[in-house]
């Protein structure tokens, strides 16, 4: 940060921001940084995780924040603006990348985790996608044309979604699955057998990869037959 090289000791920020990538997983983390022994002996510079605190009673809830009372007792006041806009941003980000994890994963294999024409009738957990004997919610698939819109009888909603509507969506389909109302949300991708467009099916969250400049990117399309 560049304005630590104008505050003295007792006035600098002592907090690091770090983001990491592993496969699909990334983490944003901060760290706390302390110096220690005198200038001209060579101070040495320390880092210290700083985890996420976890206030609910649920062991396994997902913390996709900081508590900022954690990282403020850190922060000189001038700096106090900076880092709560930081991690306001950050926690948007680590809660994308928890839902979209899972999915990148499912799109970029070549099979599918619904392998009948009837999502519902899967069941068990299938590498991190929610599935139970009832019918899931949801259906991730890349599996759509205008083509399959012929033997339609009902009518039907075609919704563009941004990244933040689709890990919206697979975070309610998750709390609810855990609730028992339905199966959560599976996947059926490279596999148009399970995608049906019928009353009462899964409604379909189609992906749609799109070459851009940055590189390869996915459209959402929301699918739903309704009467």
């Amino acid at each position: 940060m560049e304005a630590n090289t104008a505050k003295g000791w007792n006035q600098k920020n002592r907090l690091q921001f770090r983001v990491r990538q592993r496969g699909n997983a990334i983490a944003l983390e901060w760290y706390l940084i302390n110096w220690y022994g005198r200038k001209d002996q060579g101070r040495e510079l320390r880092r210290t995780y700083i985890p996420k605190r976890n206030k609910s009673r649920r062991r396994d809830a997902q913390v996709f924040g900081y508590s900022m009372e954690d990282l403020l007792c850190h922060t000189s006041g001038w700096d106090d603006d900076l880092v709560t806009a930081v991690e306001s941003e950050a926690s948007a980000y680590r809660r994308q990348a928890h839902f979209l994890a899972d999915m990148l994963v499912t799109l970029g294999r070549p099979g599918a985790v619904c392998d009948g024409a009837d999502a519902g009738t899967v069941a068990g957990r299938a590498e991190g996608v929610l599935v139970m004997n009832k019918p899931p919610r949801y259906l991730v698939s890349d599996q759509f044309d205008l083509g399959m819109l012929a033997s339609l009888t009902a009518d039907i909603t075609l919704t563009e979604l941004s990244l933040d509507d689709v890990c919206q969506r697979i975070e309610d389909a998750e709390r609810e699955h855990e609730l028992g109302l339905h199966g959560g949300w599976a996947a059926a991708v490279t596999n148009k057998a399970a995608v049906t467009l019928v009353l009462n099916a899964p409604i379909l969250l189609v992906a749609r990869r799109v070459k851009t400049d940055y590189g390869v990117i996915f459209k959402w399309v929301q699918v739903e037959v309704i009467n």
